[in-house]
């Protein structure tokens, strides 16, 4: 299974096409029958808009105890905070989690989108990051990062029916780091661990993508980039400056280059192998 994995994912541009696929297939499956369908009266336009609206939903379609705890949660009358909070979620990949804001624009209270985001996290659609300190409860404190445990999902719900726009959206960097979060995550869970994945950031707002630790307190930096990149001088003193036994430094990226002064080059195709050989 894991060197078929690896072969889908061989190409980037594939393997976004195959979700695009996925979702118009998804959509004409969900949506077949309505054409042909003589068009509601005008008085039923809203109720029927709002069926529809809800029986097409991603969340109601694929997570239904999503749907079940959202409604418990929020009430009847607030059945679609769940998507709308998790379409923003989609939009925001790889980026520090504002809470106060999302509320502010669902219309709801912060309590709320926090406990959403937590049943996110707890139904497999959400991969929360938190930044790396040696003190656990610094750790804890600190604003995460979210990040989408189907990179699929997360084009769905972002609106894309092709490929192509995909490459040239503002989105398509952080849904490339996604990707490749998302093959770091399923490395791990095939062998029936839970990753143990962290992101870097100083005081002067500088960061390291991943720091991701193995066993024995050994740990990769890893940077990723669609266009292959060193590591700046200022990213190199952000890591000496953890004091960590840190015995690889990567720059992953969608397209093969030779190595840099400070960090490998890693293809995507090639994250399990490079991780096999470093995992035991």
């Amino acid at each position: 299974h894991n060197i078929l994995a690896r072969q889908s994912l061989a190409n980037v541009k594939n393997y976004f096409k195959y979700f695009c696929k996925a979702v118009l297939v998804h959509l004409f499956i969900k949506n077949w029958s309505n054409f042909g369908v003589k068009a509601p009266r005008i008085d039923d336009r809203k109720a029927h808009t709002r069926k529809r609206q809800e029986e097409t939903s991603p969340i109601n379609f694929h997570f239904p105890s999503i749907k079940c705890s959202g409604s418990k949660m929020l009430g009847n009358n607030n059945i679609f905070c769940p998507q709308e909070a998790l379409q923003i979620a989609s939009g925001r990949i790889a980026q520090l989690l504002n809470a106060s804001d999302i509320a502010k624009i669902v219309g709801v209270d912060v309590t709320t989108i926090q406990s959403l985001v937590a049943l996110f996290e707890q139904n497999g659609v959400l991969r929360i990051l938190f930044t790396y300190y040696v003190n656990l409860n610094q750790r804890l404190i600190k604003t995460p990062k979210i990040y989408f445990e189907d990179v699929g999902l997360a084009v769905r719900l972002q609106g894309w029916t092709a490929f192509e726009p995909i490459l040239l959206s503002p989105y398509f960097g952080h849904l490339f780091k996604n990707l490749v979060l998302s093959e770091i995550v399923r490395f791990f869970l095939n062998r029936g661990e839970e990753p143990q994945i962290f992101f870097v950031r100083s005081k002067a707002q500088e960061e390291i993508d991943f720091l991701l630790q193995l066993s024995n307190q050994r740990f990769i930096a890893i940077e990723v980039t669609v266009t292959p990149m060193d590591m700046t001088a200022k990213q190199m003193h952000l890591l000496d400056s953890l004091k960590l036994n840190i015995i690889d430094k990567w720059v992953v990226s969608s397209v093969r280059s030779t190595d840099f002064a400070n960090a490998r080059v890693i293809c995507l195709d090639q994250i399990h192998d490079q991780l096999a050989m470093l995992h035991n």
